[in-house]
């Protein structure tokens, strides 16, 4: 039986390295390579314009640049696609595969620790692992990879800017970076608060439901079969907790983002009054800023998604894939029953 971690990083990676390594390498290349080539647009909008600019504007160079620009959209969308296709016969086989392992273990645990369980709430625990397995599966394979090739392209596409613009990007890049986990860091005990909160009501709707003839026999009155509004209610109020601080958090990440759009861009076009820069060059930083905000708010997003995950799966681990305290030996003889 395959021992499932307390952790939820060694539980999810240690599913994809056993059962499906080929496929999220493919996943992985797939999501690179759609927004690798699109940091190609920046570049090809740039030569594009200074062509139609010319005054010997040659009409054959034209319309390569326009072909190989629509070659860089057909392709990225293609391996969008592809990643798809892949993940149609990734995801659904990991939740699978997360919740059987969960599962099994659960299965393995001594009576005593089903007393001291809701039914309920033991089979949320479950269902959430499997949930949490393949929304991190997205998170990582898409769009940590989508925003580290992002990155990446920027810089190599900055490197024909004028070199202030490769380090205000960089600082506030790691600004950016840091300020989005610090915020993101402290959604953990929110998320896993909510998480307990929801796996709790769910359970005692489960328990009453299975039992609602003996409530009925013993809460004769119905202000005492509705004290399940308490944990729901509790559920409520971790939920508004939650929304309240991604509120602001958003608020904060997303004027910088703003902030950073209208700088770069404003750099661009001061470079162009100075002569450092020709018009195709500020339209090369105006569609990289447009990249860059799109790929990073999305990141945000993801970092946001990425520690709700692992703390509802840390949460459900937490509980089911505590120690067995009754563990068989493995030379253990066979119980025989002689009549």
């Amino acid at each position: 039986m395959t021992v499932v971690p307390l952790k939820p990083y060694p539980f999810f990676f240690g599913i994809l390295w056993r059962q499906f390594r080929y496929k999220t390498l493919a996943l992985g290349l797939f999501a690179a390579g759609g927004i690798g080539l699109m940091g190609f647009e920046p570049i090809l909008m740039r030569d594009l314009v200074d062509a139609l600019r010319a005054s010997d504007a040659e009409a054959s160079k034209i319309w390569s640049l326009f072909s190989l620009i629509a070659a860089v959209w057909f392709g990225s969308a293609a391996c969008d696609r592809l990643r798809e296709w892949v993940d149609l016969h990734t995801a659904p086989a990991l939740r699978l595969q997360a919740q059987v392992e969960v599962y099994h273990w659960l299965d393995q645990h001594a009576p005593r620790f089903f007393q001291d369980h809701l039914a309920g709430s033991l089979g949320q625990k479950v269902k959430q692992a499997g949930t949490a397995s393949v929304a991190l599966l997205g998170i990582v394979f898409d769009g940590f990879i989508r925003m580290v090739v992002a990155i990446l392209m920027s810089f190599i596409v900055l490197a024909a800017a004028p070199g202030y613009f490769f380090w205000v990007f960089l600082i506030w890049l790691v600004g950016f970076v840091g300020l989005s986990m610090w915020f993101t860091r402290r959604c953990v005990p929110l998320f896993k608060a909510f998480g307990e909160e929801m796996s709790a009501s769910t359970g005692v709707l489960v328990d009453i439901n299975t039992h609602m003839d003996v409530v009925r026999g013993n809460a004769k009155r119905m202000s005492e079969r509705l004290r399940v509004l308490d944990s729901l209610n509790a559920e409520r109020r971790a939920s508004m907790t939650t929304r309240r601080f991604l509120i602001w958090m958003m608020l904060v990440m997303y004027s910088a983002l703003l902030g950073f759009q209208c700088a770069f861009i404003a750099m661009g076009i001061d470079a162009f009054f100075k002569g450092h820069m020709g018009v195709g060059d500020v339209v090369m930083v105006i569609s990289l800023a447009a990249i860059l905000v799109t790929n990073v708010w999305a990141l945000s997003g993801q970092l946001v998604g990425f520690f709700e995950q692992v703390g509802i799966l840390g949460a459900a681990l937490g509980v089911i894939a505590k120690p067995h305290d009754i563990v068989e030996s493995a030379d253990a003889k066979k119980l025989e029953i002689r009549g």
